[in-house]
């Protein structure tokens, strides 16, 4: 079974694309990813940000909390390809653990300097 390991609840920030919507991680950010059946509820017009007061409207809507619930769940028959390939956790590794290693090891050495 395949397990998910959101990286948008505890790493990546939400992204705004150019078309004027929030989006749970900038991966998002593409035709093919906007357009799938389980996707498109999260980028309806009412979400535009030209339409809402403040972001809460859009990830406390029902749409947006049924995609979180589908992603904490691993519920992979109602998720976009790019969330299974970005976020499936696999067995001790972790791309995005190797890139924070990467970046906190240049850290280190930058501040060193």
């Amino acid at each position: 079974m395949t397990k998910i390991k959101p990286k948008c609840f505890y790493k990546m920030e939400a992204a705004v694309n150019a078309q004027g919507f929030l989006l749970p991680c900038c991966w998002c950010d593409q035709p093919w990813t906007l357009e799938q059946e389980h996707f498109k509820p999260l980028v309806q017009d009412k979400f535009h940000l030209s339409k809402v007061k403040n972001i809460n409207e859009v990830i406390y809507s029902d749409e947006w909390q049924t995609f979180k619930k589908d992603l904490q769940e691993s519920n992979i028959k109602k998720l976009p390809p790019v969330c299974i390939k970005q976020c499936e956790e696999k067995e001790g590794k972790n791309k995005q653990s190797k890139i924070q290693r990467y970046i906190d090891k240049n850290s280190v050495r930058d501040e060193v300097r």
